[in-house]
């Protein structure tokens, strides 16, 4: 079971440490940070007004195990960045409750025309 609450910037060490490699960098945010992710570029996430960054908190051991964000245009919202940390921690279903999350949230709170999910590869979903 997980809950899904705003990202808390406590946890960006956590979130850096999932992006370890290059390519993992790339599934997780395409081109818009550089490797190897800073707290300095994960912190404009969170600043940007149009930007809705969450985490995956499991409920047995109070840890974030995931993290997406909902990122609003004029014209629709797109999911993304979503990413299931810990290989552990795969398998279970939690992308697909951050999905489900996700577009509940966007289409309850901020009432875009269209959801569009945003990602290069399902790995991180896996």
């Amino acid at each position: 079971m997980i809950r899904i609450e705003k990202f808390d910037q406590f946890n960006s060490e956590i979130l850096i440490s999932w992006i370890n490699t290059a390519e993992t960098l790339m599934q997780f945010a395409e081109p818009s940070f550089l490797f190897p992710l800073t707290k300095d570029q994960l912190d404009k996430s969170p600043s940007d007004k149009n930007r809705y960054a969450l985490q995956a908190i499991e409920l047995n051991t109070q840890t974030m195990i995931g993290y997406g964000e909902i990122y609003l245009t004029k014209q629709s919202a797109h999911l993304g960045r979503i990413i299931i940390g810990e290989a552990k921690e795969r398998g279970k279903g939690y992308g697909q409750a951050i999905v489900k999350f996700l577009l509940d949230y966007a289409f309850k709170n901020l009432h875009p025309s269209k959801v569009e999910l945003t990602f290069l590869s399902g790995i991180l979903l896996r």
